[in-house]
């Protein structure tokens, strides 16, 4: 039920939200999952012949869930306004993700004070493969 709550409290909707599923949540981690779909249209216009994912939606899809998703958790954010700002990022990639796969991310919390949540995790494809490793912050303003 939790999860599904955090999920409702996220700030985005279709087609900028890239988390499906929370796997796990805690005061420590979170698990989650999302699925680039084949049909998603920046896949006809990035690497002609070749779609693969752009980076930049997988940092989002970290943000999204490492960032946001946890601090509605951890500051109990649930159906109150707000809006996050996420900074300070540091990525690695080391694989791609194609249109079809999923990615799994995971997030730990570093640090919470005063409303400002640093984070760090991974992201692997549909075969387990290391595909992103990252580093960031989010700072919530309670409006």
């Amino acid at each position: 039920m939790t999860n599904n709550k955090i999920l409702d409290n996220l700030p985005y909707k279709k087609p900028f939200l890239f988390v499906d599923q929370i796997l796990h949540v805690d005061d420590f981690c979170i698990k989650g999952k999302f699925t680039f779909t084949t049909d998603m249209t920046f896949y006809s216009g990035h690497f002609i012949n070749k779609p693969t994912t752009p980076g930049v939606l997988i940092v989002e899809a970290f943000a999204q869930l490492g960032g946001v998703a946890h601090g509605i958790y951890l500051l109990n954010l649930y159906d109150k306004e707000f809006t996050p700002a996420f900074s300070s990022a540091s990525f690695d990639f080391f694989n791609f993700v194609q249109p079809g796969e999923s990615i799994h991310i995971y997030s730990e919390k570093i640090a919470l004070r005063n409303n400002y949540l640093k984070i760090k995790g991974e992201v692997h494809n549909s075969n387990g493969e290391l595909v992103m490793q990252a580093t960031g912050a989010c700072k919530f303003m309670i409006l």
